[in-house]
């Protein structure tokens, strides 16, 4: 079926969720990975080779704390 003859309500939602899409894909676009390194990223003491934390409670504050990253 042709735009011509869709509903105007139809296509108000498609365009809709193509802008919601859209947004989704920027932000995703704009998130940088983090990094392992050799310090936990919350406490700052030394980590494992490639960890990111030093441990289970560090990993859920951080999270805790950073839900965008």
């Amino acid at each position: 079926m042709s735009d011509l003859h869709s509903d105007p309500l139809d296509l108000g939602a498609d365009l809709a969720q193509r802008e919601r899409d859209a947004g989704v894909d920027a932000v995703r676009a704009s998130i940088k990975p983090i990094e392992p390194s050799h310090v936990c990223l919350q406490c700052e003491k030394p980590t494992n080779e490639g960890a990111r934390w030093c441990g289970k409670d560090c990993r859920d504050d951080w999270q805790k704390w950073n839900p965008e990253a």
